[in-house]
């Protein structure tokens, strides 16, 4: 029995020490596998860094360099052999930066995450500068307990050199839009996204911050809503310029401004929108109205002229066929019946003598009308004088004329100008004012030339006189180079004053149609 409990007991040792056998054998030929895989793991990681279109740098926490991918070496043009350690690598890129260098990486053992760093300037082997952005994490231990790090790096120099010409740009652009006199902003999303000084000053804000972030369309007048809309979208959306165009804004103190605007499409901030220019055109669209109110008064103007020429060729003719025609008829008949008639010879001849000298003064009275003689051979005074005689005579209104001279010598230009308009003013008189007394008085000094007409009869409203007698007094003195001025009020009498600079009244002024000096005596 006890022999075959020993058989037993060796048996199962024996089946025991198999299987044991055959699970170390299994489990080492596992390790062997795992070994080789980690390995394998490992060269693949190897070449993986080594191969890496990316500068890649391991290193120790005691500076050894252990792997250096060729991706480093080539863009910086260093040697193995020249960089063993990270107090070479330093001492090469960043030369007397290496302190802080080196204090920078050392604190990266600090962490226990991957970091990224900011932007460093580097000096490769050329000697030319590059800008690296560099991205660490921690990558254990070595197996004498070493901490390790790994560090890759991104070259950015093409990008900042973009970046600083964009911010280049973009300062050069303020300055000029800043400096810019006529009003330029950006829209997107119709709203203000940048607005220069000179469009914060034409829409009337206080500063800029005021507008930024605001609706473009509340900024115009109501009416221009609808069509500000459309231009937007027409930008924003089609890209389109679509032409200058004219709107009114609306400031906050209530004050209207014409304005012309135009537009491109451009991409701000990663939006799309649109550089806007816009100029106020007010005193432009001014210019244009007043330039069409001359127009349009110098047709009228015109008008009336030819209407004046065509009654005064009627006076003349019939003047000359009523008048001075009947005078020599009469003359014609004496003579033919004193030729036929000869005892009658005397008392015709004497008749026809008679009808003659009456014909003298009508026609020297019809030339005095249309152009006095006067005016050419005596002056000024002596004409106005010899005028508000015969206005007197005609209208019976008391009409006197006070001269303060000092001799100057006027232009003919002036001296008519002058006579005109007195005659134009002494026949608005007589039609509309309702006057009794004209006073005229000429200031003809060395610094100053000056003609009033004062009267003291009803008076009107300048501003809504609109006669053509006016406005053609107004034409005629600003062509001679002077200045109108009306003063007047209902019920109170009416002043006009024609001013001409001494440099446009005298013979040496703006006149140059006629040389003869006419005296202002």
């Amino acid at each position: 029995m006890a022999t075959l409990a020993m058989l037993k007991g060796i048996a199962f040792v024996l089946f025991t020490a198999v299987i044991l056998y055959w699970k170390m054998t299994e489990t080492l030929v596992g390790l062997e596998t795992t070994r080789r895989d980690l390995a394998e793991v490992q060269e693949r990681f190897r070449r993986a860094i080594v191969d890496a279109p990316i500068p890649v740098i391991i290193f120790a926490e005691d500076g050894e360099i252990v792997l250096l991918n060729q991706t480093w070496l080539e863009s910086t043009g260093y040697s193995p052999e020249e960089l063993k350690s990270i107090s070479d690598w330093t001492e090469r890129a960043y030369g007397a930066r290496k302190a802080m260098a080196e204090e920078i990486i050392q604190n990266l053992f600090t962490m226990d995450q991957r970091i990224d760093e900011a932007d460093f300037e580097i000096r490769i082997r050329d000697g030319s500068v590059r800008i690296w952005s560099f991205s660490s994490a921690p990558l254990g231990h070595l197996n004498d307990g070493r901490r390790l790090m790994i560090s890759m790096a991104r070259d950015v120099t093409d990008r900042r050199q973009a970046e600083d010409a964009l911010r280049t740009s973009e300062e050069r652009f303020r300055m000029v839009v800043e400096s810019a006199p006529e009003g330029i902003f950006i829209q997107t999303q119709s709203k203000f996204a940048y607005v220069n000084s000179a469009a914060v000053k034409l829409f009337g804000a206080g500063e800029a911050n005021e507008m930024l972030g605001q609706d473009v369309i509340r900024w115009f007048h109501p009416s221009e809503h609808e069509s500000i809309r459309e231009r937007i979208a027409l930008i924003n959306q089609n890209r389109q310029t679509g032409g200058r165009i004219e709107r009114i804004i609306l400031r906050p103190d209530g004050r209207q401004i014409e304005t012309e605007i135009s537009a491109i499409p451009i991409e701000y901030s990663r939006e799309t929108g649109a550089l806007v220019f816009i100029r106020d055109i007010s005193d432009r669209k001014q210019a244009e109205y007043q330039l069409t109110e001359s127009s349009n008064r110098l047709r009228e103007l015109t008008r009336r002229l030819l209407s004046l020429q065509e009654a005064e060729r009627r006076n003349l003719a019939r003047e000359l066929h009523d008048q001075i025609g009947q005078g020599l008829t009469a003359i014609k008949m004496n003579l033919q019946t004193a030729q036929m008639r000869p005892e009658v010879l005397t008392p015709r001849l004497n008749d026809a003598k008679a009808l003659l000298d009456q014909t003298l003064d009508q026609v020297r009275s019809l030339s005095l009308d249309l152009r006095p003689s006067l005016l050419d051979d005596l002056g000024l005074v002596p004409a106005l004088n010899w005028y508000l005689e015969r206005f007197s005579e005609r209208t019976g209104i008391q009409a006197q004329l006070h001269s303060e001279s000092q001799g100057l010598a006027v232009s003919p230009l002036v001296a008519t100008t002058c006579f005109r308009t007195a005659q134009e003013a002494l026949t608005n008189v007589a039609r509309h004012a309702r006057a009794s007394r004209v006073t005229v008085r000429l200031n003809c000094q060395t610094d100053q030339f000056d003609l009033f007409i004062r009267d003291d009869g009803v008076g009107f409203d300048p501003d809504q006189a609109t006669g053509l007698g006016l406005i053609g007094m107004r034409e005629r003195v600003e062509d001679a180079g002077g200045v109108l001025q009306i003063q007047s009020k209902p019920h109170a009498g009416t002043e006009i004053r024609l001013s001409f600079p001494p440099a446009n009244a005298s013979l040496e002024g703006r006149d140059r149609h006629d040389k003869t000096p006419n005296s202002c005596r």
